[in-house]
């Protein structure tokens, strides 16, 4: 009574209702079942939800409290009896330790019981057992019923719902939410104290009860939403709400998360229209929920696309709306504003797509489309939006400006057109392009790239050109970050925004001032991208700002180097206003720029400074200020920056008329004539342009000699230097007529600049120091220009003390030096340059300094020559020693008259003293120059040194430093050039001394000090030296002396000798009488045909006349006129006397700008000319003989009978050497021919030569003595008859004899015709004679048929019984193929009529049915020779078989050669008419004639390794002088790679010409080659492939085409099911054409082993042959579709007992346990597996315990002859097996290209094989699956390529979607395996010609699923499928890869929206674990690099 009382107060709240009596035993009966599941299958349930119990009352379990404290919460409990409150914990449990009496006790209470019971089963949904989660949802379901029997019609759709408990494994939300769809409404009555228990569960610790019962309570309230008051369903959402943030303090984890999100969504039709404060509060939530998942995401998406729903239908339509509850459009942005806080960002991930679903909300639908139209022309709501963030955009936080960026580029996107219609928002955007925080920098530049304004296409260009140009190791940081300060790229951030701006309003002046006082107080950062800002918007001011400017000038003093370098970027962009400055602001500005224009600046501000005072308003600078500007410009001049200076000549020489208005123009100019000596070459060349420009009209007479030196500049240093002092000597020559530019040009400030700029730290009269001496300032100004101007001027130099005017001379010596020399010392400290370049230079002009013209200034030189001698020479730096020589080295060059000479007599002691005893290398090697220039000036005069310096060069020529041996090399000669005539002998017999001690050795060479202890090295050196030294020596007196010290020289084995012997000879031939010389010539004659090239240029260079390096320096520099054996004494001290006048030759003044080894001229290249390099090697050839007569006919002649003997002793001295045997060979024959006295000699020794075996060191002497024979026969035919008797004589016939007999043998038939038969009779045995060598066989083949030819064909039969001999007795092939090029001669003479020929035609037609390709091409030889000679039957059998050969090379080379010899002349009228298709796909296949996965998928088929291969040691070098490789287009890459000249490989390329016997060999054994003429004729039919001119055979020839087809067939199909002995036994023998021969049958396929591997290649030979016959047979007869269906049926055949075979080898495999091992655990399938493994065990066993126990292996042994057994039978299977796929693989191929390349094929039969085809996709062989794919995207491809077949297109269409369904079926999908990549392969091939849009749909979703496939071939082959899909323009994968939301929502059928691929592919390449990413990434790569189509 008491409880029904507590509900008095709540009767008619809906918590309370009444079971209706008629259900209250049936609700009974339902607890009851309750009861005992609780206390059976949920026990666990329930003991762990004991806190959810009923609380007990007086210690009773299960009684009722006693009272409440109020109606409401008795109420509450009645309701949901023992529930717990909100600080239980625990899942929920049933009624528990409640009696039979109590429960009976309790019927008043049904209701709530059964409230409870309800609760606590709703709890459990989510149990991770199974069967109590089942069991609950069907007591559930059973109460529903109870109340609703409707409910039982959807027991069928509960089912499902269990289904769904089984299954899902992520809380079970989804099938609750289900159950309680279809159950909640029958719930009704008790709905609202159902959802007031289950909202008790907010706060359970368990995620899985917190997740059903949150799903069961949002159904339940929106299922009964009618029952519910509307503050008790607020009330519940609220709660909901508040569980949303309440779940992390219950728990770390929450998976049910989610649940509240999809409960909001779900509910937000009930409260959204309700409560806005609400509804604001569940989208601010779910905006910033932390650490959302994916789908989380997704589904906070999803509530908030309902919820704006409804907002938006409280603006848009008010109807149905509560008043008060309408809200004004564009309210909910409010929203949208409060999200943006510096706090957090957890709302902006989803930020920017809820600010456009919400605005796509507020616009009305339009047509009843649910859709919204983006974007829109205008959005007022949004634009106030945007324009209430416009403190957000200036804010500190970064968050906030981040914020506020993502909201406007959203807003951007919705209303483009919102910054053109709001000018005002330009500024932000602008601004935030600068921003410090990179995302939004990064987004503001998308923003300027979509504004639509007219750069616009410009601005995206920029852009473009920004993110796609090349930085190597470029982060972000470095392309936008830091834009500002990027260096070194074309295009910037700045460059950008300097464009945006223009079409930005400008910025308030109040605003910009703001900017700029801001300064001071941000961080460096900051400060940069202010001063960025404030130089954008001052850009677009037109006044001038004062103050702005005043308080920007400061900041270009700043301490830091960027913010200098921005506020003079500002002040830069403010330019322009300056011209309204005033005088003051002005002068303001100019005394800071002035300050920063300091050489001590940094050069990049001081660029800046100079570019900013370029555009500087300069007229309006005061006159001092003007001045002072010039004056500091010319002291920037010696900047040490190139870019410094090239702008301040800039500013000088374009600021003319500036100059001119100031008075200041000639100033001006005369700085820029100082400046043209500027090292940088730019800078330079800029002063002497803008010279240039102004020479015409201010000063033209110096406008040529100023045009030099412009054009000098940049070259080499002597040209500039010479074009510098003729351009000093004209300013100095017409100084009176440019005075004024004289006088500034010798301003005293200015050249004192320059005279400090160079000697400002270098003591007077001293030489500097260069360790001190700072020479970085030579690379600024170099002092050349400078010392030869003003010297040139006479400008003195300044004065040595204050008050001392400069222009007097001071009175002391070093005081009056100084004076005279004036600013020539200027170059002392470069003479002590290291750089060899400025040293040397500074040397020059040191020497020219003292020249006017051609006037010698003798005070100057006296100076110079005392610096020389006194401190130069003294000096311990080295530079300034190797100067000295220098200069005394020039000035011996002049030839002064008595300097010069004076200087040899000084200085030629001190020289030799210096060159042998300084340690310093590089002034030896000054010293041996400036001896070599005396050596070249004075010959005559150094006579009386001559001794001294030949020992001092004798010593220095085994020097340790290279550069000085070779310097001595070059001198030592030149030493003996300069002997007299007197002391020659002297000379002459020390050499020979010192020769003949260094190659005698022993004690005389280790007593001498100059030979003992020399390496090998350093003596063969000195002995060349010596041998060049000899040549040198002048004196015709001694000449033939040393000639003949020379001769042993020729003929030594070291080519350095022969090179220096050679030409010490040649020089010593002028020397010679004319007997001597000819003699001489005759034995150097050889020497032109020298191994070594260096030897054989030696002769060509004498040939040509082209003087030696060393007479071409003596003619360039000749002796000094006063040159004699007694110079004058007279010193150059008394010589220079002040008043003394000398004046220099202009060629010599020129000369001493070059060294003495640039004096000889250009000499022509160490290289031979074509005519001397023609035979390269040079190799003995008839070339090498020709140009030997002719050089006799030119360069010799006949000498006379006494000298006769002499050059015979020479030429044969010479063969001495193995080198040059075969030239002097040549020359001997030449020289016999000129002198017939020697002929019985000359030739007895070539037969002496002959009579020997060819090997390879014998073969040049042979070939030598064969061209000499020659040479003598052609001369004399009397001497041929000699010539023949002596070589036909020996007994012992040799190889070299019956080489040079053939080599003759068109001689013999010229002179001795009637010899031919006794030579025949004494060389045919030869040929037969297994005695002698195969190659003295094959040489007497050669010999004998050409005599045969000669004789008779008597003797030709006789010779070919010797031939066929010769051919039974050998195999080797290359000996038959040179054998068949001889037979060709007979045979013209005899015809077939010998038994060989016969013989030969059997072994052709054997050969032609090889397997092997080089078998089958040997057998051409035979077929030439013989094809005038076949009968046409035969012709043609053996044209079908070469035109339908399996080799592509077999076929080419055939159809060339049956064209060329006849054989196919009767198709030419056929096919003149034929056009062919070069470029189609039919021709491609009509070349190959396979499919191109054939080569690659049949293995190497091992065969056996032919006879004829024999290893040959050591292999023959085809290419010994890489011929091929310096022609390849490999050495041409490597060329380019590398910078290489083409020219430098001209010669290398050149092929080498054949030896005299390789090309009589190949000549003779040679087939004869076509004339050009005949293949001009036949081009056309030569490029006509083989397939088609078969054809055209078969149309002409058809039954014997027929017969071979037919028997090729019948041996095919015996190979796989032999027919019947009858059938067999039909055919008529030699219907193929060819005779029946053990090769014709291929071997039993049984046999297994080796044979079977033969077998299989020639089978398939057979097959492809087979294949080509049928190509070339389409439309021919009507016998071709029963070949075909024959053909069908033998791949049939070969594929199903290849599965026969497969199947049972499995088996055989699974029941031996053939992988069985005792350490591997086996998995047992099967009872009988099982005790066969335990019964191999046991047989192992006793094998074992045989062995231990007795010893005895009779088990053991029988278990291995088992296991033998079977790994035979595994092998011979596995060969059968591999057999049977290559034979179906190649049938697969010519079945399907037989379909594909058929034009008369009906299109029922084309269907048939299709399908066939496609049926083979099922094949378990992988490579016969892909042979499939490739026969049928091949049919279709050429098929449909010559014409559309509709019933053809159906067929593909129907197979594609029979594949298509298999692979979206889950069974077929899984059985397939690997299956699925070849069908995918094959279905995206055909894929482009169907053009069902549907089908394509579903094909890249079965794609797409096949991504993630078990199989990694199939992922792979699904990814690049879907990039061929898109590569062959399949639009419909462009629409998949574009972002297509927009398009789902109008779409209406789901089949036709494309699938999500970018979300699928992102959601695979982010997955760590998934394999295929880098294939992914490419197809993603290929994706980007296609142009986006909208």
């Amino acid at each position: 009574m008491a409880a029904t009382a507590a509900l008095d107060p709540l009767r008619s709240h809906p918590i309370l209702f009444t079971i209706s009596p008629a259900d209250r035993p049936i609700v009974s009966k339902w607890l009851n079942e309750v009861k005992t599941f609780f206390a059976t299958t949920a026990a666990q349930a329930a003991d762990i939800s004991k806190s959810f119990a009923l609380a007990p009352s007086k210690g009773a379990p299960g009684t009722l409290p006693p009272s409440a404290a109020a109606a409401a919460s008795n109420a509450t409990a009645l309701a949901y009896v023992g529930g717990a409150g909100p600080s239980a914990v625990g899942l929920a449990g049933p009624v528990v330790g409640i009696g039979q009496q109590n429960f009976m006790a309790m019927e008043d209470v049904l209701e709530g019981i059964t409230v409870h019971y309800a609760v606590q089963l709703t709890s459990i949904l989510g149990h991770f057992l199974e069967n109590i989660r089942i069991e609950a949802a069907r007591l559930l379901f059973s109460l529903a019923v109870i109340f609703d029997k409707k409910v039982q019609e959807l027991n069928k759709k509960v089912e499902k719902v269990a289904v769904g408990f089984q299954t899902d494994d992520k809380g079970y939300y989804s099938a609750v939410h289900e159950l309680f769809h279809y159950i909640g409404p029958a719930l009704s009555g008790m709905a609202v104290a159902l959802v007031a228990g289950l909202e008790c569960f907010y706060t359970c610790p368990d995620w899985t009860v917190r997740g059903v019962c949150n799903s069961a309570l949002a159904r339940l309230v929106y299922e009964n939403d009618k029952i519910f008051l509307e503050e008790d369903q607020l009330a519940a959402i609220w709660n909901l709400y508040f569980s949303l943030h309440s779940i992390p303090i219950i728990s770390k984890v929450f998976p049910d998360r989610i649940v509240i999100v999809k409960a909001l969504g779900l509910l937000a039709p009930l409260y959204s229209p309700a409560d806005s404060a609400l509804t604001y509060r569940i989208v601010d939530s779910l905006l910033r929920l932390q650490d959302k998942t994916a789908l989380e995401t997704e589904a906070i998406k999803s509530t908030l696309r309902k919820i704006f729903e409804k907002l938006a239908e409280r603006s848009i339509n008010p109807s149905g709306v509560d008043p008060n509850n309408q809200e004004p459009i564009g309210t909910g942005f409010a929203l949208f504003v409060n999200l943006i806080n510096p706090h957090d960002e957890y709302a902006y991930d989803l930020l920017s797509w809820a600010l456009e679903s919400y605005s796509a909300s507020l616009l009305p639908s339009i047509g009843g489309a649910k859709a919204k139209k983006f974007p829109v022309a205008e959005f007022p709501p949004l634009t106030e939006f945007v324009k209430s963030l416009a403190n957000h955009f200036r804010a500190t936080p970064a968050l906030v400006r981040y914020g506020a960026c993502v909201s406007l580029h959203t807003s951007l996107s919705i209303y483009p057109n919102m910054v053109a219609d709001n000018k005002e928002l330009y500024v932000h955007i602008i601004t935030g392009v600068l921003d410090t925080d990179y995302l939004s920098a990064f987004l503001y530049v998308s923003m300027i790239e979509a504004l639509k304004t007219e750069e616009g296409k410009g601005l995206k260009h920029m852009l473009a050109s920004l993110r796609h140009q090349e930085r190597n190791g470029a982060d972000y940081d470095t392309l936008y970050a830091t834009a500002l300060q990027a260096k070194g790229r074309d295009l910037t951030m700045s460059d950008i925004l300097d464009v945006a701006i223009k079409a930005s309003p400008p910025l308030a002046p109040k605003l910009l001032q703001k900017m700029a006082n801001s300064l001071e107080y941000l961080t460096k950062p900051m400060q940069l991208r202010q001063l960025e800002l404030v130089r954008l918007w001052g850009s677009k001011s037109q006044k001038f700002d004062t103050f702005l400017m005043q308080t920007l000038v400061p900041y270009c003093n700043s301490g830091d180097e960027d913010i200098q370098m921005a506020a003079l970027k500002v002040i830069f962009s403010l330019i322009p206003s300056f011209r309204t400055a005033s005088p003051a602001d002005i002068s303001f500005a100019w005394a800071y720029f002035h300050a920063l224009m300091d050489q001590k600046i940094k050069a990049s501000i001081l660029q800046a400074v100079l570019t900013l005072i370029k555009q500087f308003p300069l007229d309006k600078l005061v006159d001092d200020a003007r001045e002072e500007l010039l004056n500091t410009l010319f002291k920037l001049v010696f900047h040490h920056e190139p870019n410094v200076r090239i702008m301040v000549y800039d500013i000088i020489g374009s600021y003319t008329d500036f100059w001119k208005a100031s008075g200041l123009f000639n100033a001006a100019i005369g700085i820029m004539f100082l400046a043209i000596g500027d090292h940088n070459e730019q800078c330079a060349k800029k002063a002497s342009d803008y010279l240039f420009r102004l020479s015409d009209t201010h000063f033209g007479s110096i406008v040529t000699p100023l045009g030099a030196v412009r054009d000098a500049q940049g070259g080499p240093f002597p040209l500039l230097l010479k074009a510098y002092d003729e351009l000093a000597n004209v300013i100095a020559r017409d100084r009176t007529e440019i005075t004024e530019l004289v006088d500034a040009i010798t301003l005293d400030a200015n050249v004192d600049e320059f005279w400090n700029f160079y000697l400002e730290d270098a003591p007077d009269n001293q030489l500097v120091r260069p360790d001190d001496y700072n020479y970085a300032r030579n690379f600024v100004h170099t002092p050349f220009w400078i010392s030869l101007l003003l010297t040139k001027l006479g400008v003195p130099p300044p004065s040595v003390g204050e008050g001392v005017p400069r222009n007097v001379m001071p009175t002391t010596p070093a005081g009056k030096r100084r004076f005279i020399c004036g600013f020539m010392l200027c170059l002392l400290p470069t003479c002590g340059m290291p750089d060899p370049v400025l040293r040397r230079t500074a040397c020059i002009s040191i020497v020219r300094c003292c020249f006017r013209g051609q006037s010698l200034h003798p005070g100057m030189m006296r100076g110079l020559l005392e610096f020389v001698s006194q401190q130069m020479m003294a000096h311990k730096q080295w530079t300034f020693q190797l100067s000295a020589l220098d200069i005394l080295k020039i000035v011996t060059r002049l030839k002064l008259p008595g300097i010069s000479p004076s200087i040899l007599l000084q200085y030629i002691d001190l020289s030799l003293d210096v060159a042998y005893n300084t340690p310093s290398s590089i002034v030896k090697l000054g010293a041996l120059d400036l001896i070599e220039t005396f050596l070249l000036v004075f010959p005559h005069g150094v006579a009386t040194k001559l001794q001294e310096i030949r020992d001092v060069v004798r010593a220095l020529i085994v020097d340790t430093d290279s550069d000085v041996v070779n310097s001595a090399s070059r001198l030592f000669p030149l030493v003996f050039r300069c002997v007299p005539t007197t002391q020659s002998a002297d000379f002459l017999a020390y050499l020979k001394s010192e020769i003949a001690t260094i190659q005698t050795g022993g004690p005389q060479a280790n007593g001498d000090p100059m030979v003992a202890g020399l390496t090998t090295e350093e003596s063969d050196r000195v002995v060349r030296l010596s041998i060049k030294a000899m040549g040198a020596i002048n004196d015709p007196a001694i000449a033939y002396a040393i000639v003949l010290e020379l001769m042993p020289f020729l003929r030594t084995k070291q080519w350095s000798f022969r090179a220096a012997a050679l030409a010490s000879a040649l020089s010593q031939v002028p020397n010679l009488d004319g007997v001597q010389s000819m003699t001489i010539l005759w034995t150097l004659l050889p020497l032109y045909g020298d191994p070594n090239e260096s030897v054989r240029l030696i002769f060509s260079r004498y040939l040509r006349r082209v003087p030696s390096k060393q007479d071409a320096l003596c003619k360039s520099l000749p002796p000094h006129p006063d040159d004699s054996l007694v110079l004058p004494t007279t010193s150059w001290e008394d010589l220079l006397a002040d008043n003394a006048s000398f004046t220099v030759n202009a060629k010599n003044m020129n000369d001493i700008l070059f060294e003495l080894d640039a004096l000889g001229g250009a000499s022509d290249p160490d290289v031979l000319p074509m005519e001397d390099d023609g035979f390269r090697l040079p190799i003995i050839s008839q070339k090498l003989m020709g140009r030997f007569k002719e050089l006799v006919r030119t360069v010799c002649g006949p000498v006379p009978p006494a000298n006769i003997s002499e050059v015979m002793y020479y030429l044969q001295e010479l063969q001495r050497n193995r080198q040059m045997q075969g030239p002097a060979i040549m020359v001997l024959s030449e020289f016999c021919c000129l002198h017939e006295t020697t002929v019985a000699d000359v030739i007895e020794i070539f037969t002496n030569h002959l009579s020997q075996e060819i090997t390879p060191d014998r073969a040049t002497v042979i070939e030598a003595c064969m061209l000499g024979l020659r040479n003598i026969s052609e001369y004399s035919p009397s001497a041929f008859k000699q010539i023949l008797v002596k070589i036909s004589s020996p007994a012992v016939i040799s190889e070299g004899d019956l080489m040079a007999l053939f080599y003759l043998s068109d001689l013999i038939q010229d002179i001795c015709a009637n010899k031919a038969l006794e030579l025949l009779r004494k060389y045919v045995p030869i040929i037969t004679s297994q005695r002698h060598a195969i190659r003295k066989r094959l040489l007497a083949v050669y010999l004998n048929v050409e005599l045969a030819l000669i004789s008779g064909q008597d003797e030709m039969a006789k010779v070919l019984d010797a031939i066929q001999i010769l051919l039974d007795t050998t195999d080797e092939a290359d000996t038959r193929r040179k054998v068949y090029g001889c037979l060709g001669k007979i045979l013209g003479h005899l015809g077939p009529k010998h038994s060989l020929f016969r013989s030969l035609l059997n072994n052709a037609k054997k050969e032609i049915r090889s397997k092997h390709p080089e078998v089958r091409l040997r057998s051409l030889d035979i077929v030439r020779i013989l094809a005038k000679y076949m009968s046409t039957e035969e012709a043609i059998w053996f044209c079908f078989l070469y035109l339908a050969d399996s080799n592509r090379e077999v076929r080419n080379k055939s159809k060339d050669v049956l064209i060329v010899e006849g054989m196919l002349d009767f198709v030419v009228p056929a096919l003149r008419t034929y056009k062919p298709n070069a470029g189609s796909k039919r021709a491609i296949i009509l070349e190959s004639c396979k499919l191109p996965s054939i080569d690659k998928l049949v293995l190497a088929i091992n065969t056996k390794e032919n006879d004829e291969a024999r290893i040959r040691v050591p292999f023959p070098d085809e290419d010994p002088y890489n011929v091929r490789w310096y022609s390849s287009d490999r050495r041409r890459k490597f060329s380019e790679r590398y910078g290489l000249p083409e020219s430098a490989f001209a010669r290398a390329m050149l092929p080498l010409p054949q030896s005299i016997m390789t090309l009589v060999e190949d000549k003779s054994a040679a087939i004869k080659k076509p004339t050009p003429e005949i293949l001009a004729k036949y081009q056309w039919l030569m490029n006509i492939d083989s397939i088609t001119i078969l054809r055209e055979c078969i149309r002409k020839y058809s039954q014997v085409a027929s017969d071979l087809v037919e028997s090729t067939l019948e041996k095919v199909e015996d190979e796989i099911a032999p027919r019947e002995r009858g059938r067999s036994e039909t055919r008529r023998p030699g219907s193929d054409g060819g005779p029946r021969g053990e090769d014709d049958t291929p071997r039993p396929s049984s046999s297994g082993g080796e044979d079977d591997e033969v077998d299989i290649e020639a089978e398939t030979h057979l097959i492809d042959v087979l294949s080509n016959l049928l190509f070339a047979h389409d439309g021919i007869g009507d016998k071709v579709p029963g070949w075909m269906d024959r053909m069908q049926a033998f791949i049939a055949a070969c594929n199903s007992n290849a599965a026969l075979i497969r199947e049972t080898l499995y088996t055989n495999l699974e029941s031996s346990f053939f992988f069985f091992n005792e350490y591997i655990d086996i998995p047992i399938v099967s009872d009988e597996q099982y005790e066969a493994l335990e019964e191999f065990k046991t047989a192992n066993q006793e094998a074992t315990l045989e062995i231990v126990k007795t010893g005895k292996t009779d088990k053991f042994s029988a278990l291995e002859i088992r296991k033998n057994e079977l790994n035979d039978l595994v092998d011979t299977r596995s060969e059968q097996l591999r057999r049977l796929t290559v034979i179906a693989l190649h049938g697969t191929s010519g079945y399907g290209l037989f379909h594909a390349l058929s034009t008369a094929v009906p299109e029922s039969r084309l269907m048939s094989a299709f399908q066939f085809l496609a049926d083979m996709l099922e094949n378990e062989h992988r490579g016969i699956r892909i042979a499939a794919v490739e026969a049928l995207v091949t049919i279709v491809m050429i098929q449909l390529e010559a014409a559309i077949k509709p019933g053809f297109v159906n067929k593909i269409k129907g197979i594609m979607q029979n594949l298509l369904t298999r692979l979206q079926t889950v069974d077929d999908s899984a059985s397939l395996y690997r299956r699925k990549a070849d069908m995918v392969s094959v279905m995206a091939q055909l894929m482009t010609y169907v053009k069902e849009r549907r089908l394509r749909l579903n094909f890249i979703r079965v794609l797409v699923q096949l991504w993630k496939d078990p199989d990694s071939e199939v992922r792979v082959a699904a990814i690049k499928m879907m990039q061929l899909l898109g590569e062959r323009g399949v639009t419909e994968i462009t629409e998949c890869f574009n972002d297509n939301e927009s398009a789902d929502q109008l779409a209406g059928d789901e089949e036709d929206r494309p699938p999500q691929v970018m979300k699928e592919l992102a959601g695979l390449i982010n997955n760590p674990e998934y394999p295929e990413k880098d294939i992914l990434q490419d197809l993603l790569k290929w994706r980007f690099t296609q142009p986006v189509k909208p």
